[in-house]
């Protein structure tokens, strides 16, 4: 078999991009050497595939950079801890299937007390007709302002009181005269009266 000649500068540059120092690039690039001339095309080749597979400087950046944030938004212990104390009180405040059962039976008697559509109707027809034999707002109204005005018609005014007290008062007066008079005439009788007893009398 023909052995293929190995770039060495080629090979060199490579290594350099894929993160080698010279001193590094420098080494493998004389044992790649050494081994091309032993084993030929092969190795070469299979030198060449590994290259070719080796993760770059930038490449491993890259994959520490994604495992970093990948490790940034795990959840610690602590938040597992806390998450599960959650579920625990969710499910302790979720309602059992006989709480479901009870809320369900509650629910049905509920529903049988409440009134039908028919009773409901029944209920509309009564007060339409208390509403139909209810007086007006307007009636009343009217009713209240024809008894007022009928009461104020005999009632009477305060000048028909004042004139009445003023002649009840002459009256009064003439009256109390003449009573006066008769009491003065009956004194003056009894007084005579009385002189001539005395002077009859021994």
């Amino acid at each position: 078999m023909t052995a293929t000649a190995f770039d060495t500068l080629k090979a060199a540059k490579a290594l350099k991009d894929a993160g080698f120092n010279e001193t590094q690039a420098e080494a493998v690039v004389a044992t790649v050497g050494d081994a091309v001339r032993e084993h030929g095309t092969a190795l070469a080749g299979s030198i060449a595939t590994i290259t070719d597979t080796m993760a770059t400087k930038e490449r491993v950046s890259t994959i520490a950079d994604d495992v970093a944030t990948i490790t940034d938004t795990m959840a610690t212990k602590e938040r597992v801890s806390t998450i599960a104390d959650n579920v625990a009180t969710i499910t302790g405040t979720m309602a059992t299937r006989e709480h479901v059962s009870t809320i369900a039976d509650d629910v049905a008697t509920i529903t049988g007390t409440m009134a039908t559509k028919e009773y409901v109707s029944t209920i509309a027809d009564n007060v339409a007709t208390i509403t139909g034999t209810m007086a007006t707002k307007e009636y009343v109204h009217a009713a209240i302002a024809d008894n007022v005005a009928t009461i104020t018609g005999t009632m009477a005014t305060k000048e028909y009181v004042h004139a009445a007290i003023a002649e009840l008062r002459a009256d009064m007066a003439v009256e109390f005269k003449t009573l006066y008079r008769h009491l003065w005439v009956m004194g003056t009788s009894i007084v005579g009266v009385t002189v001539i007893l005395v002077k009859l009398l021994p």
